[in-house]
């Protein structure tokens, strides 16, 4: 995108005769959405989202946390004539509703499509596997 906008820039420059040169710094840093993503989440004010999507190893595979009480759902994105589907792979909230808050569980992808489901006020964890085959999908603590 930023390629495009300087060629046109540089296109316009060269048909207008009285247009002066533009300079542009090469060390500037480029903009990435990790960047972007970090500045709005550790912004203060801002409150952390209820509903968070982790990718998988499978690029049609999605995990979705409710991080205000930890269910956590298996998605699937449709390829060609498939249908895309959402499996629930906790249907319990893991706290009662009264200790709800958003931002209380994060994910952490670990190796060969298993992530660790963490409560971040208490500490307690869980281990979460993801599978094509939904019965071998499971979340079960780690004590």
């Amino acid at each position: 995108m930023k390629l495009l906008l300087i060629s046109m820039i540089c296109a316009f420059t060269a048909l207008t005769p009285k247009a002066k040169a533009i300079s542009f710094h090469s060390e500037a840093a480029p903009i990435d959405s990790a960047s972007v993503y970090s500045a709005y989440f550790n912004t203060p004010n801002l409150e952390p989202p209820v509903f968070r999507l982790f990718p998988t190893s499978s690029t049609d595979t999605f995990i979705k946390l409710n991080t205000r009480n930890g269910q956590i759902w298996q998605i699937k994105i449709a390829m060609r004539k498939e249908k895309s589907f959402e499996e629930i792979l906790n249907a319990s909230p893991l706290v009662s509703e009264e200790m709800e808050d958003n931002g209380r569980f994060m994910l952490y992808p670990t190796q060969d499509d298993i992530f660790i489901l963490l409560d971040q006020l208490d500490g307690r964890m869980w281990q979460v596997q993801w599978s094509y085959i939904f019965r071998n999908s499971y979340v079960f603590p780690i004590e």
